[in-house]
């Protein structure tokens, strides 16, 4: 049947076309309208904090919780907002209560109590990205946080940095709180990696391509040359620190009307530690003479009735950190008891943890060892003979087959192979093919693992050992990478697992990739986000 002419032709019909773009352009204003409303909801009118209504009984302390940032994804700097939104939450759930800087001030003036979990929370970059994603959390807590900023950032013109307007909003919510880590991020005695001398540098004239591995800040030390000669004596080094210090008060009056009470020293654990005394004299003093806290230690995280108002410390949250790593650390230095995320509990269920902690999140099973433990998770039920594992390992992770006295065959994959142990020892190493993720396939056939990574060539491993009168069951491991910051023997390690998936035949064992639905929701919400944010850049 021949198609009608006006069929034929309605698309090139141009009144058709813009009806078209007319509806599209109204459904979109209307999306835009929504997500503006919601923005200026969030954002702009925030809520007011209201003091917990929480027993003051607390003569021993606090714990210093300090944040590099928040983003709205993962990034290399800062917690995704998902991820600070787990690690506030948990705190809350452990009975965690922040306290303002009046609390802490108080309880070394005059010993006056706090909650029983005490904790002052504070973020250290001072960028707007930050107060956005962390705020709906504060909100949602009753959360009071302290946000370090730089003088010199109030007057800048960099739109990533919060302004004095913006300040002033957030400290009338009750929720926000203002400190200063200095007058400004800059960089003096600087070296790149070739070894060449830099010299001094503000923050704006650093890039990533000058690979600097080595400097320190203008209130740290002397000003020096190449060869680590000072180029000032101490008269000059005195008056350029002591300026300093006075331009942090005439920047921060001026913008803010005072100076914050509290202060963070640009480079921890260097004062009365490891600074040279002409220099420490010149900081204690400004110190003493301008501020009232003094967070100048990192790494601890409990202050008690006895540490200095000079002197105190904070733990400082790797960006990388799961939330179990958080809870473990803070039992493990204050002997608090904690309550570990599980995630999905159906799933949890499942495993036998032992010398750690596991959250099982989406997509994601997350391991956290015990200081200097090997964390595994057993899989309770026998793997079907014909069974098939796979999965995308992270960093430290292991997966492999264990049997039921315990014995285990593990594999992971380091430094570009296949690496394969045996009650704990390496017994073999394979090389594989590099890319960005490490997806790994493992059958057990005949007492024999055939393993494939990143679709590389088939490894046959022998599993002689291990005892399969039990059944052989699924085991994941978390191995210690050998943290230089932390000492090795007491190293908290996470082992990430991705998209773990156990199947039988045509029967699914085990599955925690998402299902079609989630990734549909998941890219709308993508996409909702994406849009919301690019609003947010606009303000």
């Amino acid at each position: 049947m021949e198609m009608s002419k006006k069929h034929r032709f309605a698309v090139l019909d141009p009144d058709r076309k813009n009806r078209r773009k007319k509806i599209r352009s109204v459904i979109q204003a209307a999306v835009i309208a929504l997500l503006s409303y919601v923005l200026v909801q969030e954002v702009f009118l925030m809520k007011t904090y209201e003091t917990p209504d929480v027993p003051m009984a607390n003569d021993d302390g606090f714990i210093a919780i300090s944040y590099p940032g928040a983003s709205r994804d993962e990034s290399g700097h800062s917690l995704s907002k998902d991820e600070l939104s787990a690690h506030l939450s948990a705190l809350k759930r452990s009975g965690f209560e922040t306290v303002s800087q009046r609390q802490v001030l108080e309880f070394y003036r005059s010993g006056s109590p706090l909650p029983e979990k005490a904790m002052y929370l504070s973020f250290e970059d001072g960028q707007r990205d930050t107060v956005i994603y962390a705020q709906p959390a504060l909100e949602k807590l009753n959360y009071k946080a302290t946000l370090f900023t730089y003088a010199d950032h109030l007057v800048s013109d960099d739109r990533s940095y919060l302004k004095a307007n913006h300040l002033k909003t957030m400290m009338r919510s009750g929720y926000w709180e203002m400190a200063t880590n200095g007058y400004q991020l800059a960089y003096t005695n600087a070296f790149n990696r070739e070894g060449h001398y830099m010299g001094e540098l503000n923050a704006d004239e650093v890039s990533a391509d000058m690979d600097i591995v080595r400097s320190n800040h203008p209130l740290m030390d002397f000003l020096r040359d190449e060869n680590g000669i000072p180029k000032e004596d101490a008269d000059r080094m005195k008056e350029r620190i002591s300026g300093e210090y006075a331009d942090m008060k005439e920047l921060y009056t001026r913008e803010l009307g005072d100076l914050p009470d509290v202060y963070a020293i640009p480079r921890p654990n260097v004062l009365y530690q490891d600074m040279h005394p002409a220099v420490e004299e010149v900081n204690d003093r400004n110190i003493r003479t301008y501020y009232k806290l003094h967070f100048n230690r990192s790494g601890g995280l409990f202050n008690g009735p006895d540490d200095s108002v000079t002197d105190l410390t904070r733990l400082r949250v790797g960006p990388d950190w799961p939330v179990n790593h958080l809870l473990m650390t803070i039992r493990e230095e204050t002997g608090m008891r904690v309550s570990f995320e599980t995630g999905d509990q159906e799933k949890a269920d499942r495993w036998t943890i032992r010398g750690g902690a596991a959250e099982f999140r989406g997509e994601q099973a997350i391991l956290t060892s015990e200081p200097g433990a090997e964390v595994t998770a057993l899989l309770k039920e026998p793997l079907p003979e014909d069974a098939i594992v796979q999965a995308t390992l992270g960093k430290s992770a292991a997966l492999g087959i264990a049997d039921g006295t315990g014995k285990a065959v593990l594999l992971s994959v380091e430094k570009g192979q296949l690496v394969v142990r045996k009650a704990g020892k390496v017994v073999s190493k394979h090389q594989i093919p590099r890319k960005n993720e490490t997806g790994i396939r493992l059958e057990v056939r005949d007492h024999l693992l055939h393993v494939r990574v990143n679709e590389g060539e088939d490894f046959t491993i022998d599993a002689g050992q291990l005892d399969p009168a039990e059944g052989y069951r699924l085991q994941l491991a978390g191995l210690s990478d050998g943290n230089a910051i932390e000492d090795e023997e007491n190293a908290i390690t996470d082992a990430f697992f991705t998209n773990l998936h156990v199947t039988s035949s045509d029967s699914v064992v085990y599955s925690d990739v998402p299902s079609g639905f989630d990734k549909v929701k998941d890219k709308v919400g993508e996409w909702f986000g994406h849009l919301f944010y690019s609003l947010m850049d606009r303000f």
